[in-house]
């Protein structure tokens, strides 16, 4: 057999194969994206309720769409188009608005949910799903125990003025602020300053304020 002949079937043995595992890669693909979707779906629907403090991390697929069912969706018109703001009733009452929110980190963008109370102006709950930020650092904002600071603190003053904000540093806990604040990540300067920036932006007129007061206005909220 000539070299010749022994590059040409190498060559075409390595062309089948690639072609075959082309077919198979592709077929794979199609066949799993129904699955992929559903899993992407129920990941969102599940990381909007832990965010809310609805259900805990342990919670099974079925609980999850079980817990869903009862959450309402209302349209909200921002600068960025119109959202989907969920909400949740129990025994027939508004206990919690959950709000879509996303901000530029240091290296990617964050998706994430607020949670706020029915009048507005209590913290229920906080959570990112989606980020590609330093893990160890800028990651943390994923962690419970920091995310855990946010629940209890209050988004508005009494004349609906954003006062939420993620500080550099530690909160004084006898600061007339303390009750606005949330300490910033260690060594994630800049991850801290664009949560607290998606913060200020989703809470404020160009974001879901608006909405707020709308539902303010039509007795939905209380206490402003």
């Amino acid at each position: 057999m000539s070299d010749n002949q022994s590059t040409r079937k190498v060559f075409i043995v390595s062309l089948v194969l690639c072609a075959v595992c082309s077919v198979m890669v592709s077929v794979a693909a199609v066949l799993l994206k129904p699955l992929q979707e559903a899993n992407r779906k129920l990941d969102f629907k599940r990381n909007l309720l832990i965010a809310a403090g609805l259900v805990d991390g342990d919670v099974n697929r079925q609980s999850v769409l079980d817990e869903f069912e009862k959450i309402e969706q209302l349209e909200a018109s921002t600068s960025r188009g119109e959202k989907t703001v969920y909400v949740a009733r129990q025994e027939g009452q508004i206990t919690h608005y959950i709000f879509p929110v996303t901000g530029k980190g240091l290296w990617s963008t964050m998706r994430g949910f607020l949670a706020l109370s029915s009048d507005f102006k209590t913290v229920m709950g906080m959570g990112f799903y989606e980020h590609g930020e330093t893990p160890g650092l800028g990651g943390e904002i994923t962690n419970p125990a920091w995310l855990a600071q946010f629940k209890g603190k209050q988004a508005y003053d009494e004349s609906l003025n954003v006062r939420l904000e993620v500080i550099k540093g530690s909160v004084e806990p006898d600061s007339v602020a303390a009750a606005y604040q949330v300490d910033g990540l260690s060594g994630a300067t800049l991850t801290t300053r664009g949560v607290d920036d998606m913060i200020e932006f989703w809470l404020s007129e160009e974001g879901y304020l608006p909405f707020v007061r709308e539902h303010v206005k039509k007795g939905k909220g209380a206490g402003l």
